[in-house]
């Protein structure tokens, strides 16, 4: 039972009841804690995976805490789960650069393949919290190894299409929002007919989100009358009110998603609200809903994503890049020759000059060392902090900088949000 209950709950969860799963894992709650190490680990990590399918980000807090607990006697396994966890959570709280500080440890760890974790999908984790945290060249680079490493490693449906999902919420977040919807949708496709119904609903709404709601619609509403996973369920009403342009619907879906302490995903509902009020004229209306989106934002210490902003938004300059373009210019941007460039995206040195030709042509430049002001998307602050510097460059060095963690909430800085440990602290 001890190798057999935490892959039976992982997959009740992955197939549409993470509440089931839970429930299962805390029946054997107390048994548990006499397994072997090794089983301990991955009950925990399991019970922390089920609660953040589920959703509630308050059951997801207590779980990650006790296997961040529990993770100090379980080896480098231990460590780097408890890591990579951790850094899902901040995701979710709307603390990107807190988990890329993370994920940056979780990728120094050899600790190899195993079936909850893969080099490949902690890379991937990375580049979607920089892209979320701004750092759009950075985020671009990284996913460009992991998929290097995805294709030199041992291959899993779950954690492949885990993997495509975060190259969905970097192109959506670095402007290339077609991509990232054709992108999502890939993985909705494969997700649905391995019957992963969380995975499938999450990507058809990161696509509803990033571009039109109303093709996903219908499909979404399918699949969600299988699935029990209420953040699942959620979003899928939220899809359907998007598709629709009804405002009182996202209000409502704000509400929910607050109630489950998930904050970011609460502020773009409301923003989405707002949005819809102000298009049927209801200014008034319009105003307070997005107003509930900038309160919720202050209190997660964040911003909403870069499609849900309110007001017109000023042109990106590489707006005009493909998804394959804007990956030749990160990676050259990054100093890699064309060589390396074409190593790494598996295709010819030709074909990778082919790309920066057009991307010459299309930004108006000349030569590589202007791509990286181009990809900058924060500015180098006065004084040299490392921490805030964009696209993950330092101002003394030049060299990719690692996030730091910064204080959010009135939490003591530097401390996890679930138990108050250090950040980077394993156990």
């Amino acid at each position: 039972m001890a190798g057999l209950l935490p892959v039976a709950a992982f997959a009740r969860a992955e197939l549409g009841d993470p509440g089931g799963a839970s429930a299962l894992l805390a029946s054997w709650a107390r048994q548990a804690e006499a397994w072997p190490e090794e089983a301990l680990l991955d009950f925990r990590s399991v019970a922390a995976h089920c609660a953040l399918v589920q959703g509630d980000l308050r059951a997801a807090g207590t779980a990650v805490a006790r296997l961040v607990r529990g993770a100090a006697g379980a080896g480098r396994l231990g460590q780097l789960r408890a890591w990579v966890y951790q850094a899902r959570l901040l995701r979710r709280r709307g603390r990107p650069e807190d988990a890329a500080a993370l994920l940056w440890q979780a990728g120094a760890v050899r600790a190899g393949y195993d079936w909850l974790t893969s080099p490949s999908w902690v890379l991937a984790l990375l580049a979607g919290a920089l892209a979320e945290a701004g750092r759009h060249g950075e985020a671009l680079r990284t996913l460009a190894e992991a998929r290097s490493a995805q294709r030199a490693g041992v291959r899993r449906p779950v954690l492949d299409d885990a993997i495509g999902f975060e190259r969905a919420v970097v192109l959506a977040h670095a402007g290339d929002r077609s991509g990232a919807a054709a992108q999502a949708l890939e993985v909705a496709d494969r997700a649905e007919a391995g019957g992963r119904l969380p995975a499938a609903i999450a990507a058809l709404h990161l696509a509803a989100r990033a571009t039109d709601a109303a093709p996903s619609a219908a499909r979404v509403q399918r699949l969600a009358l299988r699935c029990r996973a209420e953040e699942a369920r959620l979003q899928a009403e939220q899809v359907r009110a998007l598709a629709r342009g009804d405002a009182e619907a996202l209000v409502a879906v704000a509400g929910r998603f607050r109630s489950l302490a998930a904050l970011p995903a609460a502020a773009e509902a409301a923003e989405q609200a707002g949005r819809v009020h102000r298009a049927a004229g209801r200014r008034r209306k319009g105003r307070l809903a997005s107003a509930a989106a900038q309160e919720l934002c202050a209190r997660f210490g964040g911003a909403l994503p870069p499609w849900a902003e309110p007001g017109e938004r000023g042109t990106d300059a590489t707006a005009a890049l493909t998804t394959r373009e804007r990956e030749v210019a990160a990676l050259a941007a990054g100093g890699l020759s064309n060589r390396e460039i074409a190593d790494r995206l598996v295709v010819s040195v030709r074909t990778v000059e082919n790309h920066l030709h057009r991307v010459y042509h299309k930004l108006g430049v000349v030569q590589r060392a202007a791509l990286s002001e181009l990809l900058v998307t924060r500015p180098v602050p006065e004084g040299g902090d490392a921490g805030a510097v964009g696209a993950g460059r330092t101002a003394q060095t030049g060299r990719a900088a690692r996030p730091r963690p910064r204080p959010a909430g009135g939490e003591e800085r530097g401390r996890c949000a679930m138990c108050a440990q250090p950040l980077g602290s394993a156990g």
